[in-house]
C-alpha cells in the first residue's frame, strides 16, 4: 500500500499520523527536527541587509512548537576543524509544528539582526550536525561542494535524499527540484614555481 501522513488539528490536540512507509512517498521517517536545506556559495540568490551569508534551514516534523533553548549547531570542516554554536538564550526561538527556522552561517555577523551562526559554510563541501539539549547529535549532513546560488536540500521535507535544488526554499517547503543540468565553475588558474607550469582549476557538478 501507500503510506500517508496527515496532520489532525483537533484544537489544542493535534495528532501526528506517520506513514507506514515513509520512504516510498519520500517523508520523513521519524519525528522531530531535521537540517533540511543548506546554501554554502550564496553570491546573489538571497540578500538580507545588504549582505549575502551563507544558510542553513531547520525544520520541525512534529505536531508540537519547539523552543530551541539548549540546542546547537557544530561545523566540522574538511580539515578536521570544529566550529561550535549555541543558539541564543537571550530570546525565545520557538520552530512552530511543521515550519522552517532559517540560520544564517556568517563568522563575523557584525551588528546584522537576524539569527546567525558565527561560522562560514565551505563552499567544497564539509559536514554540519544539528545538537540537541545535552549535546546529543539529533541530525547529521555531509555536503558536497554546491553550485553558486544553489541549495543541497531533501528532496521533501525532511525526506531522506538531498540533491541540488537550483531554485532554493529558504523559509519555506522543500518542492522537489527538476534535474539539474551538468555545469562547471572556473576558479583562478595558477602558475607553477618559476613560471614552469600553468594548472587549471574547476568544479563540476552533476546531479
Amino acid at each position: 500500500g501507500i503510506g500517508l501522513w496527515v496532520l489532525f488539528n483537533g484544537g489544542s490536540n493535534p495528532e501526528l499520523i506517520e506513514p507506514r512507509q515513509s520512504h516510498l512517498l519520500g517523508a520523513p521517517e521519524r519525528t522531530g527536527l531535521f537540517i533540511n536545506e543548506i546554501m554554502s556559495l550564496n553570491a546573489s540568490a538571497h540578500i538580507t541587509n545588504g549582505i549575502t551569508p551563507d544558510w542553513t534551514e531547520i525544520y520541525n516534523y512534529s505536531a508540537l512548537p519547539q523552543n530551541m533553548a539548549g540546542w546547537a549547531l557544530e561545523q566540522y570542516d574538511a580539515d578536521g576543524g570544529i566550529a561550535h554554536w549555541n543558539f541564543p538564550t537571550t530570546n525565545t526561538i520557538i520552530i512552530p509544528p511543521l515550519g522552517h527556522l532559517v540560520v544564517y552561517c556568517k563568522k563575523n555577523p557584525g551588528l546584522n539582526p537576524g539569527l546567525y551562526a558565527t561560522f562560514d559554510l565551505a563552499a567544497d563541501g564539509e559536514s554540519i550536525a544539528l545538537l540537541g539539549p545535552g549535546s546529543a547529535r539529533v541530525d547529521f549532513v555531509q555536503f558536497p561542494a554546491i553550485p553558486e546560488d544553489a541549495s543541497y536540500a531533501r528532496f521533501l521535507d525532511g525526506a531522506r535524499f538531498f540533491g541540488y535544488n537550483p531554485a532554493p526554499t529558504l523559509g519555506t517547503r522543500n518542492r522537489r527540484s527538476s534535474n539539474v543540468d551538468p555545469s562547471a565553475e572556473r576558479r583562478d588558474p595558477y602558475v607553477g614555481p618559476g613560471g614552469s607550469s600553468l594548472g587549471v582549476n574547476a568544479r563540476f557538478f552533476d546531479d
